[in-house]
């Protein structure tokens, strides 16, 4: 966007932005100018995306390709600590004391799958969001309703609270 007012990159679960991201160059030695100016990202969003708390975006990383350096800004005078990796959507989601049963499920791709099992999986996925608990997978023989079950079974155990 024009004129410097979005991070490059923001992270989001259900839809609301989580996260400001602030990536630089490897030589950057990830400074008070860039702890600066990714805080004032997470503190004056942009009003076209949902929040999961008013007027914030309660986690800032910063990321140089060497390191990643994350603070929440919903503690009170706490400063950046280096990580070994980026945060999982569950961590950011305890990090702020929030859940989402289903909304740390990443996209689903088409690769790899044919069109019937990327169609029911994000169907079932949906569902799943809409409150329905039972669910039923009608698809011709030989379509690979035994794998949709178990690529199913998988995103759910690795992605939610269950």
């Amino acid at each position: 966007m024009g004129g410097n007012t979005e991070s490059d990159y923001l992270l989001f679960i259900d839809g609301k932005a989580i996260a400001v991201v602030e990536a630089k160059r490897e030589e950057n030695p990830l400074g008070d100018e860039v702890k600066k100016q990714a805080e004032d990202y997470a503190v004056s969003p942009q009003d076209w995306y949902g929040l999961w708390f008013e007027k914030l975006i309660p986690l800032v990383y910063m990321a140089n390709g060497n390191k990643i350096y994350f603070k929440n800004m919903l503690v009170e005078n706490s400063d950046y600590e280096e990580l070994s990796q980026m945060h999982s959507p569950k961590k950011m989601l305890q990090s702020i004391g929030k859940k989402s049963e289903y909304g740390a499920l990443p996209l689903i791709e088409k690769r790899g799958l044919r069109d019937c099992q990327y169609r029911a999986e994000v169907k079932f996925e949906e569902s799943l969001k809409m409150g329905n608990k039972k669910n039923l997978a009608v698809l011709a023989t030989g379509s690979g309703k035994t794998y949709l079950a178990c690529l199913a079974a998988y995103r759910l155990l690795k992605a939610t609270y269950l």
